[in-house]
């Protein structure tokens, strides 16, 4: 009886302090005043300013003029020429130290086997030097 009695004496005191809050509380959907967005928006003012420097200079250079005036602006470190040149070949592959499975539960990737993340990128293909040439990059 004893227990019974702190248990219903729990649950009013519960439901009295949850009416409590609930008396005491508003609704409202502000702190303070709400004014206009005076600022422009981005995605609408940006096209128009290229469009508006457009007009008035006109792009003229080619694209490999382009690519060498962006080249010329870039700063860019003086390397020493290589003594002997050489080339490095990396191997990203990592091998499974337990096996690796699909959504489904099929092991794709059994215990101890290599797997080179490079070659499941879909589109992924290096097709440039990754290094600079004379202090230049080739890319």
């Amino acid at each position: 009886m004893k227990n019974r009695s702190k248990a219903i004496l729990t649950a009013s005191l519960f439901v009295l302090v949850a009416a409590i809050s609930l008396v005491g509380a508003r609704t409202t959907d502000r702190l303070g005043p709400v004014y206009p967005i005076t600022e422009p928006d981005w995605l609408e003012w940006l096209p128009q300013q290229a469009e508006k420097k457009m007009r008035e200079k006109p792009l003229t250079l080619s694209r490999e003029q382009l690519k060498q005036a962006i080249q010329r602006q870039m700063p860019i470190k003086e390397l020493p020429e290589a003594k002997v040149p050489r080339t490095y070949y990396i191997d990203p592959s990592v091998k499974a130290s337990q096996p690796v499975a699909d959504h489904t539960g099929k092991i794709v990737i059994p215990t101890g086997g290599k797997i080179n993340p490079l070659e499941h990128l879909p589109g992924f293909r290096l097709s440039f030097s990754m290094a600079p040439e004379n202090g230049r990059w080739n890319g």
